[in-house]
């Protein structure tokens, strides 16, 4: 029970901590404040931050599969179509291998995707905030295409 809500926690910290930088990076900031102002949009933008979350977990994890998957081909490829084939009586192992370290790097690499994908978030946020505070409403610096799919009745 006591590592459950110690894992709840950790998740919080988390996410409060990423909000965090990110706002940071956006408006320099200290991290007290910044923690406190990236909380505040999270919380008044709950149903956007889950649905761009949940989508961004089915990319993420779509994203490494597929990683993981061209890598064990591009080796699969390598060993049968060259001359590397000779050394090689029994190549199964050794291409799950390379399966399994393309998926550590793509977990790698999505990671950065999704820290990316926060950031363009918080950023439309944050213009869509400023925007309202000056009685315009919409997002002043959005694409049109971003606009167009964050305009969510609230």
């Amino acid at each position: 029970m006591v590592q459950c809500c110690l894992c709840c926690l950790e998740c919080i910290v988390k996410f409060i901590n990423t909000q965090a930088y990110i706002h940071i990076a956006i408006r320099g900031k200290n991290f007290c404040y910044a923690a406190k102002d990236g909380f505040e949009i999270a919380w008044s933008n709950a149903i956007r931050f889950a649905v761009v979350g949940g989508v961004g977990q089915v990319i993420m994890f779509l994203g490494k599969i597929m990683i993981g998957a061209g890598t064990a081909l591009g080796f699969y490829l390598l060993i049968n179509y060259t001359s590397i084939r000779n050394s090689y009586s029994q190549p199964f192992y050794q291409v799950i291998l390379m399966g399994l370290i393309g998926y550590l790097v793509g977990t790698l690499f999505m990671s950065i995707y999704a820290v990316a994908m926060d950031t363009l978030l918080q950023c439309f946020l944050v213009d869509e905030a400023n925007q309202k505070a000056k009685g315009s409403g919409k997002a002043k610096y959005a694409p049109e295409e971003l606009a167009e799919v964050m305009d969510v009745d609230e």
